[in-house]
């Protein structure tokens, strides 16, 4: 592909509109842009390039121009896709530099993801356009400084040729997602876009203040575990010298905390037979030295300290004075959306934490959440029918299988039986065998559950839930290397796909693509109250509106995020659970 002699290079503002309105006659336009940095909020879009079928590429230079009225009423229009790849970061630096794009559009990057997800390819327009056209795009240019007063001609020729490969790309990635039956999660995937780069582009307040006590409280408590560790878990040293000390105090040497094999040695010579020390492994042994609760401890504030607390704050944008997550729309096989920089999905979900996000002033968070969606999903996949009358009837899951589990009436179950069942219900849907059962409920739910109690649970659970294990035995005998979700969204191995991964595709896979239909619903209605929404944690949804508006725009959340549900969960009724906060934690 050649473009140096099939575009026009604008850079006055009369001649911009001239060459539009041909462009405007078009259905179907590739766009994409040259800037001075990754920040919509701090750098500059240099050139605008638009390409269209049987026209010269355009390349619009925006220090050099100014944005008319045609080209706003192009680029907003509803009868005209916009074809992007990595559209998430296009569309951000056109809302950052005033020129309003909208839907509808079609993402190479999201198509090329859809028709081969799972396969652990990369995406990037370079490596696309070779796997799906042959083509080589040169990137040299790719890196070269965008802000200098004249531009090369190969900086000029790189810029077309991004934005021209990008009609075959979307015809030869149209005709793939055709023939893989993908034009559902296409369309949840590209109607999403919107709702997706305004939560990068908005992004969440942090509360400055509250942070500097919570790391000082960690910092604190690091050192004062540290300190008692240290003091308590001594290495004898004497094998590592040639000559006896003078004093036994000599015989000890300080340990290192964050070395696993000294560790685990400290705790052999203390008689706990450590062979490992992750988070599963350990708590095995909680319980039978308490300075195994505290090295857990200090090991927890080391991980909130180094990951979250003393990050946080540089990830602060300068000028809008919020986070702005990085976020990547099919962030996982599964389908699930992922933010990075920082990682807001991996916060600890509790209130010192979630406390420290905020809305600004006189503005609240709507904090909105489907109710167990997941073992619904299963609910309405696997068709068993005690689960699904249960859900018909408004019943509490994880009180009906304690109820199963502990031979009881449904009215005498108590709150920690409820604790015995979340684990068992979470464990073993996705086909988990009792002895993983055991380590799972002792490290996640810290339930402590016996090996054949775990296998008793097990014959229990699946004798009252007979369409699960019917469920399990049809996956395990398709030997298959696709799955899908309800919505035609499809997982690749190059292998038959492991047991527990075929199980747990179709329900976190559909449970991505009812979330991000909520958003593709959300994102225009919120408009109206000035509302955005700025967090999304698997199937969580956090919007922020102005106060005044903020019960009716609850209101409308909960509705669209159940008419998202309902989509798919026919026989399954859909719940969502929404709150009006003054912080992201107040609904925890």
């Amino acid at each position: 592909m050649n473009s140096k002699n099939n575009y026009i290079y604008i850079v006055n503002t009369l001649d911009l509109d001239t060459h539009l309105e041909n462009v405007a006659f078009h259905n179907l336009i590739a766009i994409d842009t040259e800037t001075t940095g990754l920040c919509p909020h701090t750098n500059k879009i240099r050139l605008l390039q638009i390409s269209c079928e049987s026209e010269p590429t355009l390349i619009i230079d925006l220090f050099k121009t100014e944005v008319t009225d045609l080209l706003i009423k192009i680029l907003a229009s509803e009868h005209i896709t916009k074809i992007f790849h990595n559209g998430i970061f296009d569309i951000q630096m056109l809302w950052g530099a005033g020129i309003p794009v909208s839907p509808p559009y079609f993402d190479t990057q999201l198509a090329s993801i859809l028709v081969d997800n799972g396969l652990g390819l990369t995406h990037s327009l370079k490596v696309v356009t070779h796997r799906h056209l042959g083509i080589e795009l040169d990137k040299t240019e790719q890196d070269s400084n965008w802000s200098v007063p004249k531009l090369t001609s190969e900086q000029l020729d790189y810029a077309a040729e991004d934005a021209l490969v990008l009609l075959p790309l979307e015809r030869e990635l149209s005709k793939k997602i055709k023939n893989l039956k993908l034009e559902r999660a296409r369309d949840i995937e590209f109607g999403c876009l919107t709702g997706a780069a305004m939560l990068e582009f908005k992004g969440m307040k942090l509360d400055l203040p509250q942070l500097k006590v919570l790391q000082k409280e960690y910092s604190e408590l690091k050192k004062k575990l540290k300190a008692e560790l240290e003091n308590s878990l001594q290495l004898d040293d004497v094998s590592n010298s040639t000559t006896l000390p003078l004093f036994p105090s000599e015989y000890k040497t300080k340990i290192n905390l964050n070395s696993h094999h000294q560790v685990k040695k400290a705790f052999n010579l203390l008689g706990v037979p450590l062979t490992s020390t992750d988070k599963d492994h350990l708590s095995i042994y909680i319980g039978q030295n308490e300075l195994i609760q505290k090295f857990v401890d200090y090991r927890k504030a080391n991980d909130y300290l180094t990951k979250y607390l003393n990050k946080l704050e540089r990830f602060i944008n300068p000028k809008t004075g919020r986070i702005h997550t990085s976020v990547f729309q099919i962030g996982a096989a599964t389908g699930r959306m992922s933010v990075r920089n920082p990682p807001l999905q991996q916060i600890p979900n509790n209130t010192k934490f979630r406390s420290l996000f905020v809305p600004e002033e006189g503005y609240d968070l709507i904090v909105a959440d489907y109710s167990q969606m997941e073992l619904r999903i299963i609910a309405e996949v696997c068709g068993d029918e005690t689960l699904t009358l249960a859900y018909q009837q408004g019943l509490d899951i994880h009180s009906l299988t304690a109820s199963v589990i502990l031979d009881k009436p449904l009215d005498q179950v108590t709150k920690e039986d409820r604790r015995l069942a979340k684990p068992v219900n979470f464990g073993l849907v996705y086909g988990m065998m009792p002895a993983s059962l055991v380590v799972y409920a002792r490290s996640n739910y810290g339930v402590a559950i016996a090996q054949k109690e775990a296998e008793e649970i097990s014959a229990k659970f699946f004798k009252r839930f007979p369409g699960l294990l019917e469920w399990h035995k049809q996956i395990k005998s398709q030997n298959t290397k696709i799955v899908r979700t309800l919505s035609g969204r499809i997982r690749k191995w190059s292998y038959p796909a492991p047991f527990t991964e075929a199980v747990n595709t179709p329900v976190q896979g559909l449970n991505a693509d009812i979330t991000k239909l909520a958003v593709s619903l959300l994102w225009a209605p919120l408009i109206k109250y000035d509302a955005c929404i700025i967090a999304l944690v698997h199937d969580e949804i956090v919007v922020e509106v102005p106060h005044a508006h903020a019960v009716e725009t609850r209101n409308l959340v909960v509705e669209l995020m159940q008419q998202a549900g309902s989509t798919f969960l026919r026989h399954i009724p859909c719940v969502v659970d929404a709150a009006i906060c003054k912080s992201w934690a107040e609904k925890a």
